[in-house]
């Protein structure tokens, strides 16, 4: 099942480049031809992948959790947990879809910062290293960024560089086809410099710079609420679903943050995260407060082909 994927979906490996996977057990051989179909079964199909070989040990000198070898193609992999396995098999992989079809890693986003630690065997290719260091979440989180957002910093280009080898995120973890839409409902305030947001049942308790109002959020009506008020946060939770904002890591030690929708295991991408944005719920309805142009702008989410709010 392995080989034909591999043929099949690159349509670019040999008849005689067939992936054999050894020295694992029943359990490992299906986990790991499960993950390299997922993969490969993402790629662009204009590129090539050639890994004759992929062998799980018990260890590898230089305590390395994985190793692609450019002369042979093949993989070695340390056997380990199932999550650790998996990032270990699309580090790899991401080095020889690099390395297999010349895809370059000289740009300044690759730099790798300081306080990253790399082992010696990897300190003459760092370029190399933070780009599979990028790539290996590339079916996955990295599509979860979307477009770039006004407070990226400069490293989380790598992401974006290196999810273009792949069509799109693993459908089992990322959902990219429910249509998003952030609805504003009331601005408050000018000039404002700092601000917080509390929620009861009945109402929304917004202090602006020492200054509070409780509102409707819908109408921006004010409104007699009675206590207690529940804070607002990075995170939000309503039923089985989850508001957060996800931070990502660049190879280079820069970040950026992004608001998404867990739900069942799956994360739908909502847009960019601002600094000091308070998320919250009401009325069962995902909703966030920022600060935008010396106002506090409240404002709910629409997630789903049916208009389903917050859902």
């Amino acid at each position: 099942m392995l080989a034909l994927v591999l043929a099949g979906v690159t349509g670019a490996c040999r008849e005689d480049c067939e992936p054999v996977v050894v020295g694992a057990t029943a359990s490992e051989r299906s986990f790991v031809e499960s993950t390299v179909d997922t993969f490969v079964g993402l790629l662009d199909p204009s590129l090539s992948l050639c890994v004759p070989k992929i062998h799980v040990t018990d260890s590898l000198r230089l305590d390395v959790a994985g190793k692609y070898n450019t002369a042979t193609r093949d993989v070695k992999l340390v056997r380990s947990s199932s999550p650790d396995l998996k990032w270990t098999l699309h580090h790899e992989l991401c080095h020889a879809v690099q390395g297999q079809n010349g895809l370059p890693v000289d740009g300044p986003q690759w730099s790798v910062a300081p306080d990253i630690e790399l082992l010696a065997a990897n300190k003459r290719f760092p370029e190399k290293e933070a780009y599979a260091m990028a790539c290996e979440i590339g079916p996955d989180i990295a599509f979860l960024l979307g477009d770039p957002c006004p407070t990226d910093q400069d490293g989380l280009s790598a992401f974006f560089d290196a999810r273009e080898i792949f069509v799109g995120p693993d459908p089992a973890m990322i959902d990219l086809s429910l249509p998003v839409a952030f609805t504003p409902t009331v601005a408050l305030g000018s000039e404002v410099t700092d601000f917080s947001v509390s929620v009861a049942p009945s109402g929304v308790l917004v202090d602006m710079d020492g200054a509070t109002a409780v509102i409707d959020p819908w109408t921006g009506a004010l409104v007699e609420a009675e206590g207690p008020f529940g804070s607002t946060g990075p995170f939000v939770v309503e039923g089985d679903e989850m508001m957060l904002g996800l931070t990502f890591d660049a190879p280079n030690g820069d970040r950026g943050v992004r608001l998404v929708l867990s739900s069942g295991g799956r994360y739908t991408p909502l847009g960019c995260y601002e600094p000091g944005e308070s998320l919250f719920s009401y009325d069962g309805v995902f909703w966030s407060a920022s600060l935008t142009g010396g106002q506090v702008v409240l404002g709910y989410y629409t997630v789903g082909v049916d208009g389903d709010q917050g859902r």
